[in-house]
């Protein structure tokens, strides 16, 4: 921006060595002056930089960028050997390991049995047959615990090895899938997080549900 003003404040006025300027006896501060005024409103109506409106265009979309970055919580678990987590939302309540009951002539491979929680019978299933999980330790793992979750009024238990706690991740640090993980399992995760120098597959719990619901 071309400068077309008397800079005098910074030459003979209040802000130059010598305050030579003879308005000052009149004014004491170029701030009270007419000259100090009208370049102050040629400042502010003046045309905009493509330069600057580029670095002030920039600024705002890093600003919104960042707004637009979603926080999630999820509960962290194991299931055998696999890290997983599924987001807090559906986590209705987390209680010690119950007797499973098996169920007769059951041919649902996802239907672990029946299980008393609270008073209540349930249905237990099982998320290393839904998740086609395997153990890799050599070492079986009992299972400890039941999440029990609820999604669209249904409730569904789910016993799990260990359980960690509930984490906060930004959407932005999702990791993608690895190969390593089967076809099958990958395709329920949402991604993978750090979580304790572990790394945790978060579940798309939303297919979880509806792989469930189609198989009853």
């Amino acid at each position: 921006m071309k400068k077309d003003f008397d800079n005098c404040w910074n030459t003979i006025g209040i802000w130059s060595r010598e305050h030579s300027c003879p308005k000052l006896t009149e004014v004491i501060h170029c701030h009270n002056c007419d000259v100090y005024h009208q370049a102050t409103s040629f400042v502010y109506d003046a045309p905009m930089s493509e330069e600057y409106r580029d670095e002030c265009t920039q600024i705002l979309r890093e600003h919104k960028t960042i707004g637009k970055v979603k926080e999630n919580s999820v509960l962290t678990f194991e299931v055998f050997d696999e890290w997983l987590a599924i987001p807090i939302c559906y986590i209705k309540e987390i209680t010690d390991f119950r007797t499973v009951q098996r169920l007769p002539h059951n041919k649902n491979i996802f239907i672990q049995g029946i299980v008393n929680i609270s008073g209540e019978i349930e249905i237990s299933f099982s998320l290393e047959k839904i998740l086609k999980l395997h153990e890799t330790g050599g070492k079986q793992r009992k299972l400890r615990h039941v999440i029990i979750a609820e999604h669209e009024k249904k409730r569904y238990v789910f016993p799990v090895s260990q359980l960690g706690e509930v984490f906060r991740y930004h959407s932005d640090s999702l990791q993608s899938v690895p190969s390593t993980l089967s076809e099958h399992t990958g395709s329920f995760m949402q991604g993978i997080i750090k979580w304790k120098r572990q790394k945790v597959g978060v579940i798309d719990a939303e297919l979880l549900f509806s792989t469930i619901a189609r198989s009853m």
